[in-house]
């Protein structure tokens, strides 16, 4: 609490390593700058294209967590790539070369023993940036068993002659 009695909330970050997108005013920059692209057809510009990485995380305090996979769509549903892994040695999954536009995140596997905040993450991927996307997971809760009937429990079958459905 502060010195007014108002409650406040203070985030400390840790990383290894940090990395910062251009501004819109930089891209901007940089394109006009850039001589005009070869007119041959097979000639593709790297600047046209996205990376994406997705890192499943715990919500409640940024731990990174293993084992979850990801199916990538485009905002329409149309299917990218299925079964996207999770990578040890980057502790991420990675999907290299998609072109700008939005796209749609599902976790369809959880790392075990939890489950995804939400169902979904859209992200719009810009030409020529590198796309960082943390997908947060709480623990699941375990529901304890149910108990199962007992035969005695069970209700009896009756045979019915007279109602022949």
């Amino acid at each position: 609490k502060d010195e007014y009695g108002k409650t406040r909330l203070s985030v400390e970050v840790w990383c290894d390593k940090v990395s910062f997108g251009e501004t819109k005013r930089q891209r901007i920059s940089r394109e006009a700058d850039k001589p005009a692209a070869p007119s041959a057809p097979d000639t593709a510009d790297n600047d046209e294209y996205s990376d994406l990485r997705i890192t499943a995380i715990h919500a409640q305090d940024g731990e990174v967590l293993e084992g979850a996979l990801y199916k990538l769509s485009r905002a329409d549903g149309t299917l990218i790539q299925d079964n996207i892994a999770y990578n040890a040695a980057d502790h991420s999954a990675q999907v290299c070369g998609l072109p700008a536009g939005e796209y749609q995140i599902i976790e369809i596997r959880a790392p075990e023993g939890y489950r995804p905040v939400r169902p979904a993450i859209f992200v719009t991927l810009e030409p020529g940036m590198q796309h960082s996307v943390s997908f947060p997971n709480e623990i699941q809760q375990t529901v304890p068993d149910a108990p199962q009937p007992q035969e005695d429990f069970l209700p009896e079958t009756f045979y019915c002659p007279d109602n022949p459905f």
